[in-house]
């Protein structure tokens, strides 16, 4: 017959030593976590719809007529570069895939209840799932014209409609990279929340505070 046992065969582990184990676990864990951040590279989405350059027959003739195929194709590099210069040196990849982490697309018109050619842009900022957002090309057309030099050809009102797109869509990924809001009060910076100035057209814009901090997240 076996005889009782006076004593555990394992001697059980402190609380205090469970504790100290799952502290060490934590910061180990914590220090790969942020090793990882600090060299990973994230994606973002610049999605130019076929339809963006889509202007209404007023604004066509305001602006010498409807945007041609090759016009919008100088449009949306525009729109690239203009996304490329602003996060260059960042640890981020610009695509044209819609599933990136921050994605931004640019459509004709985002609907607006106080304006009849949409709204400039908005977004979602989703913190760890990333972000969504748009820009419209309508409105931001409407200023393009509105701020023109006088004689202004077609192929320079058509640089400037990319311009300002491509820096509403910078704004726009601030946004959803800082989480929330990003607007400033200098007009000449990408954080201004506002496209109604002639510098988003044709001047030329910097980051500003909140821009700077954001850029040394990505660094």
């Amino acid at each position: 017959m076996l005889s009782t046992l006076s004593r555990p065969l394992v001697r059980p582990v402190w609380p205090w030593r469970a504790a100290l184990l799952a502290l060490v676990a934590t910061a180990c864990l914590w220090i790969g976590l942020e090793r990882h951040a600090a060299s990973a590279r994230t994606r973002v989405g610049l999605v130019f719809h076929a339809d963006a350059c889509d202007l209404w027959p007023g604004m066509a003739a305001q602006a010498g007529g409807q945007l041609t195929v090759d016009e919008c194709g100088v449009i949306a590099a525009r729109v690239r570069g203009e996304v490329d210069d602003a996060f260059a040196g960042l640890r981020i990849d610009i695509t044209d895939d819609a599933r990136a982490f921050w994605t931004v697309h640019v459509v004709a018109r985002v609907p607006a209840r106080t304006r009849m050619t949409g709204a400039v842009g908005a977004s979602v900022a989703m913190g760890p799932l990333g972000g969504r957002g748009l820009v419209g090309l309508q409105p931001l057309t409407v200023h393009a014209l509105r701020y023109a030099p006088p004689g202004t050809s077609r192929d320079a009102l058509v640089t400037a409609i990319g311009r300002g797109v491509g820096r509403a869509v910078v704004h726009e990924l601030a946004h959803q990279v800082v989480g929330g809001s990003v607007d400033g009060d200098d007009p000449d910076t990408y954080e201004y929340g506002s496209a109604e100035r002639a510098s988003q057209f044709y001047g030329t814009l910097r980051w500003g505070p909140a821009g700077e901090r954001m850029r040394e997240r990505l660094r």
